[in-house]
């Protein structure tokens, strides 16, 4: 499944949570048992999708100011709309209403 997320607005299963020290993001399924580390561009993702709110457009850009030696912008675009079908296909996330 491909996500088309500049129109979508996103958030976090009510069994998801989440917990941020420092640098790492653990994200634990509570129904699965499953957990999940993010490496630090999906932690940038995941924080401003779901704390921050921001869209992703703006979090891209966010991304890429805070990661100079990140790959070019489409490469960026590409692997984190790969995090975003993989969340989605891991039951982590869902498109939120309205």
């Amino acid at each position: 499944m491909s996500t088309n997320p500049e129109n979508q607005s996103w958030k976090a299963k009510e069994h998801v949570v989440w917990r941020v020290k420092g640098d790492l993001l653990v994200v634990l399924d509570t129904v699965s048992g499953h957990y999940y580390t993010l490496n630090e561009v999906a932690v940038e993702l995941w924080r401003g999708l779901f704390d921050e709110k921001k869209s992703f457009q703006a979090v891209l850009e966010d991304i890429r100011a805070g990661f100079p030696d990140a790959p070019d912008a489409g490469q960026l675009e590409a692997d984190c709309r790969e995090s975003l079908d993989y969340w989605v296909a891991e039951k982590l996330i869902e498109p939120a209403a309205g």
